[in-house]
């Protein structure tokens, strides 16, 4: 059973509540299986969460679908753009069988006469005098019951002559509040009415509450009728007249259905129609005494007294079907005739007391039968005025029903307080529990108490991408711990001899499904209280574990801690120590083996980097900030640098070093640096755990996997230690033993960079010493068809923009000025940050935007992979509608910057040698003293003719830089108070250092917060629109020119010429206005032509020309002297000759070819 609303709010759904009695006792007598999902109103809010098998926003997942039904009863309406509708059309279309408890048109249903309720109520209040009555619907638009009463109503107010006004018209959506407003609108719209009648008693109810906010009566000023008949219809005040709904007899229906579409005796088109009744209270107008005063016979008629008493207790009964009350009242009538005709109360006491044992078990209030015996009272004293002993005996019978009343009054305080107490228990129990295998033997114990046969726990575990995939029962051993969630109940939980009939409750916590309650059905009642329970503990168990997790983590991470100090106060201080000592020996001995000292102090200075290297690399992967800049690559080439510092490191201490690597491996994608580390990192371990013997490197492919193994014949691996061996801060006990140093960071680091690049690594070792260890690394090989196949773009520009229309205008300036230039989009092409190390461009150039979110990203990049180190980078920006623009170019060094990489900046700035005489200026700018004296050393050193000014922060560099003409500024970005960036936007404003140029130094280990500082910092100078437009454009020109990357000078002369010739090829040019525009002489311009294109700038532009005559004689209809004239011949005897040598024919000919 699927409902569309919850089966559950603040209490048991009283519509819903006979329904599932209907589907229970259904199924109890035709001895079947019945799983009911009962949605449950979870928290306070508006939203309505119904129970369906679909795991989905606004629903709560539960087990009942096409996986362990035969078929589905679904209790409607339900909207038609809903995932649930979806769901059923699926279901119907896979031929899953179902029954709808509304008018359906896509299958079988059991549904009420809609339409006949609607006209008695009609019926009824025109009987009243009421012509014009206000009417409350479901929702516009709703199908089933709220579409049914509503064209109902419209029907009957025609048939029957009610006046109508839409006005009068409104929607409560079955709700009280609803109803409430739709009365409140009506009531605003000034239309008088009458009466009103609502399709369903909460709206009727809302009505009510309206009404008398507005100051009117009820039945005096409006008369109101609902329907359902629901229990909140008789609390009214006055009671509220209804519809009947048997909504027991549409459960039980339903379900008879249902066995008769499996077995075949139903076809999907059957609809049941189940007769409505108007119960007759006060709110429509009529008075109590007055329900049952239709004319009796003479005598006691059982038929005619039977039906007048069905009828008044039927409209103060909530669950007993009229059918059984109309049995019940022709045997108390039958038992009241016997003991008149034999003059003895026993047969009417006893048909009083089966009525009274009937009602026992359902709680039904026992006091509706008072009107049973009113009506009887009035009956016979009608006839018989006079004394009587039946007067005696109905007196009787009326305190017996008042003693039931009271006593079934007592028994329920009795009931609820032992069912407060028991949950009050249990609940104590629970609120103790922190596992979840007692859950369940807390549950059967106080299960039976509260009134449940039986409960099971079920939670849900998931599995890949379906966290409902599996579920378990905690605490229940003899059945299977764990099964598949849609194949509930699994095998063995409940007795195969025994049909089950069973509530699901959902268990949800923060709005996830993380399990369900599964009920015996028998007592609905209780099951939302214990369902709670079992949340709220669930709940109280997730945030136990959450704390001891926690603390678990806080006590591991305090060990680390102890250890992470004690290993690297050790580990550091040794390099230091080193560093001091040799230090001191060089300044006492400053003639004695100085170069032998320097070079002890630079190998232990190396080795103290590449501690301070593992220690940041292990904090960014947890951090979440170590990333790959990822090629593809041949491993086998880019690994020769590890294997040549292998050979040394093992010739050094004596051992053989074997490599096996060989030709033509399959390409992988990865980051050349990174691999390189992973590769040297278990190379030097293996060097340094080997006292004799070897150590190999291999590199070999399985399948689709390409192996680095380092073998060698050391200490080995014991065999209890692998396990570990590649977390953090850990070392082998042999290791430690022997004395070998380390921070155990190694290895960890490799395992990480390794799974980055979805590789494996592993090791294999016996543990015998000698015997050695294998390390390895598995990485994928890529396929031949996904590898890209790099484009010939070595001496081009590559503008990147998001839209290419925008950078037009640079594009166009930088191919007339001789460059060969490419556009890309970024938006086109996701990895294009990958394709340019795949195959880098001569230049970068990034509009304004894409500077700002990926500039910074592009340059530590490329400055991190040799093949694109030295390829120049501009960011620009160009306002069309100022007219203005700005430009920034950085040539960029990472921090510690060696001699030979400052050495290869200062020649990208045209600094080659230093000439005799050639005396610049540079400013260094960084606030780190021995950076600043270091970097001021090395340039002094190469060029001992340059001054060298240095600042100690970006302040200091601002005031030299106003005072000093400087040719050059080596600027540290991260700077206290003005960063290297305040320093820029600076330079830029001042006209007499908006040309210097500028080298800038950052940290190696660039954090995600440095890079959105930086990124800033470019946003901060790029929003400086400081140069005209054209003035902007001639700068990038000039910035590119010095790039050796774009090729030779005479290629861009040359690239330059032709860009001229594309332009202006349709006017007079000769070889001396080409020479002039590109402004050398015309002899120059015609070797550097011949050199670099085989032809003469003439004969260049004939074949230009030749070429755009082709295309017009092929798609136009112009004559051949118009199109000659058109491409720059002023003779059209002359072009016809031109084009006849560069094509083998004449134009007529060609267009006769093209055009036919």
């Amino acid at each position: 059973m699927l409902a569309s609303w919850p089966v559950y709010a603040s209490t048991l759904n009283t519509l819903l509540s006979p329904i599932l009695r209907g589907l229970h006792d259904a199924a109890q007598a035709r001895e079947c299986n019945i799983l009911m999902a009962c949605g449950v109103v979870s928290d306070f809010s508006d939203s309505v969460r119904s129970a369906w098998p679909l795991y989905a926003e606004n629903l709560d997942f539960l087990p009942v679908g096409p996986w362990n039904t035969d078929g589905l009863i679904v209790i409607a309406p339900l909207q038609s753009d809903s995932a649930q509708s979806q769901f059923i059309r699926e279901m119907l279309e896979v031929g899953h069988p179902m029954v709808f408890t509304e008018t359906s048109e896509i299958g079988p249903s059991v549904c009420l006469d809609n339409a006949g309720g609607i006209q008695a109520a009609l019926l009824h209040l025109k009987w009243h005098g009421h012509q014009k009555i206000a009417f409350i619907g479901g929702g516009p638009g709703w199908p089933g019951d709220s579409l049914e009463r509503l064209q109902a109503f419209q029907a009957s107010c025609q048939e029957l002559g009610l006046e109508s006004d839409e006005r009068l018209m409104g929607y409560g959506r079955f709700t009280t509040p609803g109803g409430h407003n739709a009365m409140r609108q009506i009531l605003e719209s000034g239309v008088s009415f009458t009466a009103v009648l609502a399709c369903n008693d909460e709206s009727a109810v809302g009505a009510m509450q309206a009404l008398r906010d507005a100051g009117k009566k009820i039945p005096q000023d409006v008369a109101v009728i609902g329907f359902d008949n629901r229990f909140e219809a008789r609390n009214q005040e006055p009671p509220l007249t209804t519809v009947n709904q048997p909504a027991y007899e549409i459960g039980w229906q339903s379900l008879d259905l249902m066995l008769r579409r499996l077995a075949g005796e139903a076809s999907a088109e059957t609809i049941q129609r189940v007769d409505t009744q108007l119960v007759i209270r006060e709110s429509c107008g009529c008075k109590t005494d007055s329900l049952s005063t239709t004319p009796a016979s003479a005598g006691i008629a059982p038929a005619e007294w039977a039906e007048a008493i069905s009828t008044a207790v039927f409209s103060q009964v909530g669950q007993l079907r009229l059918e059984t009350i109309r049995e019940l009242s022709i045997g108390l009538v039958d038992g009241f005739a016997r003991s008149v005709a034999l003059d003895d109360p026993a047969p009417f006491q006893v048909g009083l007391q089966d009525i009274l044992k009937q009602i026992e078990p359902l709680e039904e209030d026992a006091h509706a039968w008072q009107a049973a015996i009113h009506l009887l009272r009035q009956r016979w004293l009608e006839q018989n005025p006079g004394e009587h002993p039946v007067r005696e005996w109905l007196d009787q019978a009326r305190m017996s029903i008042s003693q039931f009343a009271q006593h079934q009054l007592l028994r329920y305080f009795a009931h609820q307080n032992q069912f407060t107490q028991q949950l009050s228990l249990m609940s104590a129990e629970l609120s103790e529990t922190v596992e979840l295998a007692p859950i369940q033997s807390i549950l059967d114990r106080y299960a039976p108490a509260l009134g449940i046969r039986h409960a099971r726990l079920v939670l849900f575990e998931p599995d890949v991408d379906d966290p409902l995939a599996w579920s378990v029962m905690p605490g229940t051993p003899e059945i299977p711990w764990r099964f598949s969630t849609r194949s509930f109940p699994p095998s063995g939980l409940y007795p195969d001899s025994i049909p089950y009939q069973l509530a699901l409750l959902p268990l949800v916590t923060k709005k996830r499904p993380v399990g369900f309650a599964a009920f015996d059905a028998t007592n609905l009642g209780p099951c939302l209280a214990v369902a709670r329970q079992l949340t709220s503990t669930l709940e109280n168990i997730r945030l136990y574990r959450e704390a001891a997790e926690g603390r678990q983590l806080a006590e591991e991470a305090n060990r680390l801690k102890s250890r992470f100090l004690s290993t690297v106060s050790h580990e550091l201080r040794t390099p230091l120590n080193l560093i001091v000592g040799w230090s001191e020996m060089l300044l006492n001995e400053p003639g004695a083996d100085s170069a032998k000292f320097a070079g002890q102090i630079h190998t232990s200075a190396q080795h103290l980097g590449r501690l301070i290297r593992d220690v940041l690399d292990l904090a960014s992967s947890d951090a979440g900030q170590l990333r790959l800049t990822c090629e593809p690559l041949d491993l086998g080439e880019a690994l020769q640098m590890v294997c040549e510092t292998g050979r040394q490191l093992a010739s050094e201490k004596g051992l053989l070093w074997k490599t096996d690597i060989p030709a033509n491996l399959p390409r992988i994608w990865g980051d050349r640096t990174r691999l390189q580390q992973i590769t040297l990192n278990l190379v030097s371990n293996a060097i340094k755990f080997t006292a004799k013997g070897w150590v190999m490197l291999k590199i070999s492919v399985q399948d689709d996997l390409l192996e680095v193994a380092i073998r060698d014949t050391g200490l080995g691996i014991a065999p209890d230690e692998q396990a570990w061996i590649f977390d953090e801060f850990r070392q082998s006990d042999r290791t430690t033993a022997r004395g070998y140093g380390g921070l155990g960071l190694g290895l960890a680091i490799c395992k990480r960079l390794v799974e980055l690049h979805n590789g494996q690594i592993g090791l294999q070792s016996s543990g015998e010493e000698g015997a050695g260890s294998t390390f390895y690394f598995r990485l994928p090989v890529l396929e031949k068809n996904t590898e890209p196949e790099p484009e010939s773009q070595q001496q081009s520009v590559l503008i990147l923009s998001h839209h290419p229309e925008t950078s037009e205008p640079i594009r166009n300036r930088l191919l007339r000025a001789g460059f060969a230039v490419e556009q890309q989009s970024v938006e086109d092409i996701p990895d294009w940050l990958s394709r340019l190390l795949i195959s880098p461009p001569g230049a970068v150039v990034l509009d304004e935007p894409l500077a700002v979110k990926y500039g910074w990203e592009l340059l530590k990049v490329f400055k991190g992979n040799p093949h694109t180190a030295n390829i120049p980078v501009l960011f620009y920006s160009l306002d069309d509608e100022k007219e203005s623009g700005s430009m920034l170019a950085l040539d960029y060094l990472m921090k510690p910057v060696g001699s030979g990489e400052l050495l290869q900046a200062l020649a990208r700035q045209g600094w080659v040698s230093n000439e005799p005489g050639d005396s610049k200026t540079i400013l260094i700018a960084d606030d780190d003293p021995g950076m600043l004296e270091m970097n001021s050393r090395m340039i002094q050193e190469h060029f001992p003719t340059h001054r060298v000014l240095k600042a100690c922060d970006g302040r200091a560099a601002l005031e030299i830089l106003s005072k000093v003409p400087v040719n050059l500024v080596l600027l540290d970005l991260m700077m206290p108070e003005v960063d290297g960036f305040g320093v820029l936007a600076q330079m830029r404003e001042w006209e007499a250092t908006r040309e210097t140029a500028v080298i800038v130094l950052t940290s190696k280990t660039l954090t995600e917060a440095d890079m959105v500082r930086l990124n800033r910092g470019v946003a901060m100078v790029m929003s400086k629109g400081l140069y005209g437009a054209h003035e902007m454009l001639g700068h990038i020109e000039a910035a590119l020119a010095r790039s050796l990357r774009l090729g030779s000078d005479s290629q861009r002369l040359v690239r330059k010429a032709m860009a001229y010739i594309h332009e202006n090829y349709s006017g007079s040019l000769t070889r001396e206005s080409l020479a002039r525009h590109v402004n050398v002489s015309d002899g120059h311009l015609a070797r550097c032509f011949r050199q670099e294109t085989g032809l003469t700038p003439m004969i260049y532009l004939n074949r230009y020309r030749v070429h755009q005559a082709q295309t017009l004689l092929a798609t136009t209809r112009q004559s051949v002297t118009a199109i000659a004239l058109a491409c720059g011949f002023s003779d059209v005897n002359y072009f016809s000759r031109v084009f006849r040598q560069e094509t083998n024919q004449s134009p007529l000919s060609y267009r006769r070819k093209r055009q036919p």
